[in-house]
């Protein structure tokens, strides 16, 4: 069978810079022999080092050797921090912006050529950002089964078909774009811990922790907000280690009051006291940890010690309320601490986790909120099961340590293992079954 070819435009000793942009001086020095650098990808491509090259169904290839005979694909990544919809702009969008090659557009529309779209440090798979793709490569003259749409997000089908239905596109090959999941935060967690040396954590079933709960917490989101001052109430707050800033960092003059979701309060079980006295406690800082890097990156194991001495980790993901399910660095730092978990994130987190080979603790507690679809049932079943385990005694403590050994040094040497593997396949299985 043939090869699917990888297309590039510029390509170096060291690997391929990427096709979104005319290469700049630095992009071209990445790539040359001469220069040292401590980047373990060697290149201004990332993807081609973290999806295609341990692949060997794909092989690097010039854009300008690329026949009508050949199959290919023309990846291009988006910068998570430019604006989505610029990208897609009629007549000045990618295509034009890059600029792609002409014959590279002539394959993907009449022959065996992808483009593949990649914006996998983030979701980007809301209504305007799929109407955004659909329309750009439909103006193009570009059937949308020719478009592969690399997606941080976790469950894109239900997203897309749900998109589909509401707009009356028909479930046909030419009328729908691919969409595959790339979860990038679990791939950098796991390339850092198999290229960086980096000591094993030890996990002490015998070890009885100071704390119970362990939850970084940094910019102000409801979820995040309601659930703190429902632990406040039910004086959890003296058994965690739980950081929360009384201004939120990213808004500057937003306080916690401010921001505090007062209509829904009722609904907890909370009062207007509730609310004012754990402002009163704020800032809750752990140890001075209020660096972003520092607590979810953890890069030089500076917050280490936090997760040895709690019992297990309240993961309260970005995004708690949307269809979009979108695991961040949040959901897989606690995998390298060997740390048990509780995830405040959207219906299906845990599922997801699942379908990436990860195990979790539904022996001990019940999961079942992760099928609670209303954002407000599920974190009220979450807060249930926080009191609960919060009401554990020492031998209780010490039974869960041991029984949860099994399940811990799974998830250690599951997060080893990038997520890039069975992405990379998925895009193989896209383009062969295309080719049916």
């Amino acid at each position: 069978m043939k090869p699917i070819k990888i297309a590039y435009n510029w390509i170096g000793p060291r690997g391929p810079i990427q096709n979104t942009e005319v290469p700049n001086i630095l992009a071209l020095t990445a790539v040359t022999e001469s220069v040292t650098t401590s980047s373990h990808r060697f290149s201004a491509e990332s993807m081609w080092h973290a999806i295609f090259r341990l692949n060997p169904e794909f092989e690097m290839a010039p854009a300008w050797s690329l026949d009508i005979e050949d199959i290919f694909i023309y990846p291009m990544t988006l910068h998570c921090r430019i604006d989505f919809l610029v990208y897609f702009l009629i007549d000045n969008g990618i295509l034009e912006y890059a600029p792609v090659p002409n014959a590279i557009i002539h394959f993907v529309r009449t022959a065996g050529g992808y483009f593949l779209i990649d914006v996998s440090a983030e979701a980007w798979v809301d209504d305007e950002h799929l109407t955004a793709l659909h329309s750009y490569f439909t103006h193009n003259r570009i059937p949308l089964n020719k478009i592969i749409y690399l997606t941080g997000c976790m469950n894109p089908d239900v997203v897309y078909d749900s998109y589909c239905r509401r707009r009356n596109i028909p479930n046909s090959p030419e009328c729908r774009l691919n969409i595959i999941s790339f979860p990038i935060s679990q791939h950098s967690i796991s390339i850092a811990m198999t290229v960086i040396p980096q000591e094993e954590p030890i996990y002490d079933p015998n070890l009885i922790p100071s704390k119970i709960f362990l939850s970084w917490n940094r910019r102000h989101r409801s979820h995040r907000s309601i659930l703190a001052v429902a632990m406040h109430k039910e004086g959890l707050l003296p058994k965690s280690y739980m950081s929360m800033l009384s201004l939120d960092p990213d808004l500057g003059s937003s306080r916690f009051e401010d921001t505090f979701p007062q209509h829904m309060s009722p609904y907890y079980g909370l009062t207007t006291t509730d609310v004012q006295q754990f402002t009163s406690l704020l800032p809750l800082i752990i140890d001075g940890e209020t660096n972003i890097n520092d607590m979810c990156s953890d890069n030089e194991n500076r917050t280490s010690n936090f997760y040895t001495d709690s019992l297990l980790s309240i993961i309260t993901e970005t995004n708690f309320d949307a269809l979009a399910l979108t695991l961040t660095e949040k959901s897989f730092k606690q995998f390298k601490k060997k740390h048990p978990f509780i995830i405040v994130g959207p219906a299906g987190s845990l599922s997801a986790l699942h379908a990436l080979g990860f195990k979790t603790f539904s022996e001990f507690w019940s999961e079942e909120y992760d099928n609670i679809l209303d954002a407000n049932q599920r974190l009220k079943a979450i807060i249930r099961i926080c009191k609960e385990i919060g009401n554990w005694d020492t031998d209780k403590i010490i039974d869960f340590k041991h029984k949860a050994k099994a399940i811990i040094e799974h998830n250690y040497t599951q997060v080893k293992i990038s997520s890039a593997i069975a992405s990379s396949h998925n895009i193989v299985n896209t383009v062969r079954k295309n080719l049916s």
